[in-house]
């Protein structure tokens, strides 16, 4: 009797080992959840479904200062990360003066992620800073500046965010963050004339929310 109550306790263990050591898999054998030592690349996933609607506007994810993103990840462990999110704007729009605008903008963001969860579902949380500069000029009819604008601003935000595997190593959410930014703006009318402006807002990014597609490899 006691070699066969040894012999299911030996079996227990060793199949409670074997359940914590299981990887989620597809069908047909494919691992879908992401590894120690993978990279990911996540896009903005909204214009994608913009293609299906009438309107384009939509929420995507942002920097300090509501830049659209693109975001890397590497996996320092199963459940931990470090996030780079970059993003390189070009401006030219029409003003109602029939003069047009015209600025370019950059924002980059640096950050640690902790990961939770087994399943095609996975939370993650985290903190991340990020600068942004941005450049824009605004010009009459005739194309003669009115005034030229350049803008400066740093910030650190904690996020909150999930998303969820689709497919092996593909996964689509959404995150929420929200924290300080101090930007300063310098604005030169010509002439010597000049007018600086700083402010610092504490906010929310995402409100509306955002959905990212992400691949893993």
């Amino acid at each position: 009797m006691k070699k066969i109550s040894l012999s299911l306790v030996l079996m227990a263990l060793a199949f409670s080992l074997i359940a914590q050591d299981e990887i989620l898999t597809s069908q047909n054998g494919v691992p879908i959840l992401p590894v120690k030592g993978d990279i990911s690349i996540g896009i903005d996933a909204v214009p994608f479904f913009n293609l299906f609607k009438e309107s384009s506007q939509a929420p995507s994810f942002s920097s300090p200062g509501n830049i659209p993103m693109i975001a890397l990840r590497y996996l320092l462990d199963d459940k931990r990360a470090l996030r780079m999110e970059f993003a390189v704007n070009y401006i030219s729009e029409s003003t109602e003066d029939s003069g047009k605008d015209v600025g370019s903008s950059y924002g980059i963001n640096f950050g640690h992620e902790w990961r939770k969860g087994t399943t095609r579902v996975q939370g993650f949380t985290g903190i991340q800073g990020g600068l942004i500069y941005g450049k824009l000029k605004s010009m009459d009819n005739s194309d003669n500046v009115l005034y030229e604008l350049s803008s400066f601003g740093i910030g650190i935000e904690g996020f909150l965010g999930a998303e969820y595997f689709i497919a092996p190593k593909l996964s689509i959410g959404g995150q929420f963050s929200w924290g300080p930014t101090y930007t300063v703006i310098n604005t030169d009318y010509g002439d010597s004339d000049t007018e600086k402006t700083t402010i610092f807002d504490i906010s929310a990014d995402n409100i509306g929310g955002a959905l990212i597609l992400s691949f893993y490899f």
